[in-house]
């Protein structure tokens, strides 16, 4: 089920998160949902036993968690 969602930011911000969508191809909708996706999947690698070694730590994040939810560092 899709529902809307009002909030008010401030329009800096909101010129930042739509540059980043559109730099990854994606609309707000999917930028936000991958956003919170980010957000679960780096609480749960904080949880893990991986988290003690930072490199892996970064390591995992980037090929893991960012590549596959297309938030990498996009050069615009």
């Amino acid at each position: 089920m899709m529902v809307r969602l009002q909030i008010t930011i401030p329009a800096t911000e909101l010129e930042r998160f739509n540059l980043a969508a559109g730099a990854r191809g994606m609309t707000q909708a999917e930028y936000l949902v991958a956003l919170m996706n980010l957000h679960d999947a780096i609480r749960q690698v904080a949880d893990d036993e991986v988290a003690r070694d930072p490199l892996r730590t970064s390591s995992l994040i980037m090929s893991d968690i960012l590549v596959p939810m297309g938030l990498q560092t996009v050069v615009r």
